[in-house]
Protein backbone atom coordinates (compact mmCIF):
# COMPACT_ATOMS: atom_id res chain seq x y z
CA UNK A 1 0.00 0.00 0.00
CA UNK A 2 1.26 3.45 -0.88
CA UNK A 3 1.04 5.69 2.19
CA UNK A 4 1.63 9.00 0.40
CA UNK A 5 -1.05 11.44 1.57
CA UNK A 6 -2.46 8.84 4.00
CA UNK A 7 -1.76 10.98 7.03
CA UNK A 8 -3.44 14.28 6.19
CA UNK A 9 -1.73 16.00 9.13
CA UNK A 10 1.82 15.55 7.84
CA UNK A 11 0.66 16.26 4.28
CA UNK A 12 -0.96 19.54 5.35
CA UNK A 13 2.15 20.62 7.26
CA UNK A 14 4.25 19.65 4.25
CA UNK A 15 2.16 21.86 1.98
CA UNK A 16 2.45 24.76 4.42
CA UNK A 17 6.22 24.75 3.91
CA UNK A 18 6.31 23.61 0.30
CA UNK A 19 4.17 26.34 -1.25
CA UNK A 20 6.04 29.40 0.10
CA UNK A 21 9.35 27.64 -0.47
CA UNK A 22 8.55 27.02 -4.12
CA UNK A 23 7.43 30.62 -4.55
CA UNK A 24 10.62 31.94 -2.96
CA UNK A 25 12.91 29.67 -4.96
CA UNK A 26 11.01 30.33 -8.19
CA UNK A 27 11.13 34.09 -7.72
CA UNK A 28 14.83 33.90 -6.87
CA UNK A 29 15.62 31.88 -9.98
CA UNK A 30 13.56 34.28 -12.11
CA UNK A 31 15.43 37.19 -10.55
CA UNK A 32 18.82 35.62 -11.24
CA UNK A 33 17.85 34.86 -14.84
CA UNK A 34 16.47 38.41 -15.30
CA UNK A 35 13.09 37.01 -16.33
CA UNK A 36 10.10 39.29 -16.07
CA UNK A 37 6.86 37.86 -14.74
CA UNK A 38 3.80 40.04 -15.39
CA UNK A 39 2.41 41.39 -12.12
CA UNK A 40 5.36 40.18 -10.00
CA UNK A 41 8.14 42.40 -8.72
CA UNK A 42 11.16 40.79 -7.05
CA UNK A 43 12.47 43.30 -4.52
CA UNK A 44 14.78 41.02 -2.53
CA UNK A 45 18.18 39.56 -3.26
CA UNK A 46 17.55 36.59 -5.60
CA UNK A 47 20.38 34.53 -4.10
CA UNK A 48 19.00 34.96 -0.60
CA UNK A 49 15.52 34.06 -1.80
CA UNK A 50 16.82 30.76 -3.15
CA UNK A 51 18.90 30.06 -0.04
CA UNK A 52 16.00 30.87 2.31
CA UNK A 53 13.41 28.98 0.27
CA UNK A 54 15.36 25.76 -0.30
CA UNK A 55 15.01 24.45 3.28
CA UNK A 56 11.27 25.09 3.12
CA UNK A 57 11.03 23.06 -0.08
CA UNK A 58 12.97 20.17 1.46
CA UNK A 59 10.93 20.19 4.67
CA UNK A 60 7.72 20.46 2.66
CA UNK A 61 8.57 17.47 0.48
CA UNK A 62 9.52 15.43 3.56
CA UNK A 63 6.26 16.33 5.27
CA UNK A 64 4.19 15.70 2.17
CA UNK A 65 5.72 12.30 1.52
CA UNK A 66 5.95 11.17 5.15
CA UNK A 67 4.91 7.52 5.20
CA UNK A 68 3.17 7.49 8.55
CA UNK A 69 0.34 5.02 8.05
CA UNK A 70 -0.50 4.84 11.77
CA UNK A 71 -2.72 7.90 12.07
CA UNK A 72 -4.49 6.78 15.27
CA UNK A 73 -1.49 5.79 17.40
CA UNK A 74 -1.20 2.87 19.77
CA UNK A 75 -0.60 -0.76 18.90
CA UNK A 76 -2.74 -3.16 16.92
CA UNK A 77 -4.53 -5.83 18.95
CA UNK A 78 -4.64 -9.33 17.47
Amino acid sequence: MNYVLTNWKTSAVGLLGLIPGLVSVGAGIAGLAHLTIPGVTVTGNPSEMIINGAPLVVAGVIGLLAKDANVTGGSKQQ
